[in-house]
């Protein structure tokens, strides 16, 4: 028989639940948040439960289990960071283009909503899926602004959070939203731009240091012991009279 996993799930503090079920709407709307959590905290015991058994008795075992058991959670979270931070990126990348094209669909005469819904593309692919998103809560009754509001705060990333903003507060005063659409491209093309800089600067200097700390650094120490061994030699061969002896801190 099936084990009950939303009824498991209950049994995780809600403090950890949120984290999880954070990140897993934000790879995928499909996956029912609890599901995944009961199913995880049934692995994790089984596992626990397993590992206990596989190992002799004793103090260790009880410290493998735990080991176990707290391991699979940490690959989860780990797991569902990383491809939630990939989903966010890949949105961002697509998300100026998405926007000139949505100002194109404005100024040929589209609202603004519809003007998003002809702007979806297969090519930009994450943020494709979140406009169908949009769209479907929109058409079962939900305000335009609202759900475009939803799908900021569901994100980590300050460029889609200001953006939607933005382009909510374009909506209520009624300003010109293609002119909106066309500066926050530009400034999100911009944004890009001094990203890839500063990486490229951070990657510099960290093959810099890893170069000074991993050759540089042991190449001098050790020419730096050479050289005292070489100056200690010589100083033991130098025999001077005891009139003309002087004490060196070397």
């Amino acid at each position: 028989m099936r084990p009950n996993y939303r009824v498991i799930s209950k049994i995780v503090p809600k403090i950890f639940r949120d984290v999880y079920i954070k990140n897993i709407k934000i790879i995928n709307q499909n996956i029912d948040p609890d599901e995944f959590i009961g199913f995880l905290f049934f692995a994790s015991i089984a596992l626990a439960i397993f590992s206990f058994f596989i190992m002799p008795y004793g103090l260790f075992s009880i410290l493998l289990a735990e080991g176990v058991f707290f391991f699979v959670w940490i690959i989860a979270y780990v797991l569902l960071n990383f491809f939630a931070y990939k989903k966010t990126k890949s949105i961002e990348i697509a998300l100026p283009d998405f926007l000139q094209l949505s100002s194109s669909n404005i100024r040929a005469g589209m609202s603004i909503d519809k003007a998003f819904w002809f702007s979806i593309r297969s090519n930009f692919g994450s943020l494709a899926d979140e406009m169908e998103i949009i769209a479907k809560k929109v058409l079962s009754g939900s305000d335009f602004s609202e759900a475009l509001d939803e799908f900021g705060n569901k994100f980590d990333s300050m460029i889609i959070k200001r953006t939607t903003k933005l382009i909510i507060e374009g909506i209520k005063s009624g300003g010109e939203m293609a002119d909106l659409l066309d500066k926050l491209s530009d400034n999100i093309h911009s944004m890009h731009a001094i990203q890839k800089e500063i990486s490229a600067n951070v990657t510099t200097y960290v093959i810099f240091i890893s170069f000074a700390v991993g050759v540089s650094a042991p190449f001098l120490f050790g020419l730096g012991f050479q050289l005292l061994t070489v100056m200690e030699k010589i100083a033991s061969d130098i025999t001077l009279p005891t009139s003309m002896a002087i004490s060196s801190p070397m």
